[in-house]
């Protein structure tokens, strides 16, 4: 059983909280940012000697999710102004949406719709 950790451990382990700490950040924004500080953290964590699973969960959750739901609002605002790269944003809802364990079926259906229905619009008018 291991007491105390070695200088250098111990310099890894402020890096591997400061690295969680903006990913959690950045995963509370819904900016994608926060995987690469994950990352970094869980590396330096293993270097550490350091488990980090729970956090990593954590953050991985928060993360996903509003990163579902910032792609999903803009896919929708693409959609609504017949911008074809709505889609893109889409891919990435749905991507993010599977991470967390999320249903977006609906609210994808919603914005191809939302697309679909512009479009035709546009052509009658």
């Amino acid at each position: 059983m291991r007491i105390a950790m070695t200088e250098p451990e111990a310099e890894l382990g402020k890096i591997v909280l400061d690295e969680l700490s903006s990913a959690r950040e950045k995963a509370a924004e819904g900016s994608p940012v926060f995987v690469m500080h994950l990352m970094n953290a869980k590396d330096l964590a293993r270097r550490a000697g350091m488990d980090v699973s729970a956090q990593a969960a954590e953050i991985e959750r928060t993360g996903y999710t509003n990163n579902a739901r910032v792609c999903l609002g803009l896919a929708r605002e693409r959609a609504e102004a017949k911008d074809s790269g709505y889609g893109i944003l889409l891919r990435s809802a749905r991507m993010y949406a599977r991470e967390a364990g999320m249903d977006i079926s609906r609210e994808a259906a919603e914005i191809i719709a939302l697309y679909q229905d512009g479009r035709q619009a546009g052509k009658n008018a």
